[in-house]
């Protein structure tokens, strides 16, 4: 899961909001500072839309002004988990009573400021049929070395005689 991100320089401040999640905001003095507080900013603003028992905003494509902000996979497994629950129990409120969950287990399960249990929380999405799927991808730093070796590699090609 990601969001499109705008870092800007206000007077003598870097600000950084979300137009998808509109309680994220934040402030640092320095553009590295705001960076490396990107994701513990959005998972607070995150938590805060679960309390209130809101949904979670469905990310858009990125602007040209914008950057991508990538949360943890465990993180974003967290965040469907409470979706999938939030939209099942609209649908049929004894829902958590018949499958054997309360809605305390599904906040601990769910709280973005402790671990991430893949497995209890696995268990949890399959009492309502849902399941999680994990992917392994490189990241942007990794996927740049890969390209560059396959340039590397067509280069070191010779014809043969």
């Amino acid at each position: 899961m990601r969001y499109a991100v705008e870092i800007a320089k206000r007077d003598e401040t870097f600000v950084a909001t979300c137009r998808d999640v509109p309680s994220f905001r934040m402030e640092s003095g320095t553009k590295r500072g705001i960076t490396h507080s990107l994701a513990a900013g959005m998972l607070a603003a995150m938590q805060s839309h679960m309390e209130d028992m809101m949904p979670i905003p469905v990310p858009s494509e990125r602007e040209s002004h914008e950057s991508w902000l990538d949360l943890m996979g465990s993180r974003a497994a967290q965040l469907d988990l409470y979706e999938a629950f939030r939209n099942e129990v609209q649908v049929d409120p004894a829902l958590l009573s018949r499958v054997g969950l309360s809605w305390n287990t599904i906040r601990r399960l769910t709280d973005l400021s402790g671990p991430a249990n893949l497995v209890h929380m696995e268990m949890a999405l399959a009492k309502v049929g849902y399941r999680i799927r994990v992917s392994v991808e490189p990241t942007a730093v990794q996927a740049r070395k890969m390209r560059d070796r396959a340039r590397l590699d067509v280069r070191s090609v010779r014809p043969l005689p």
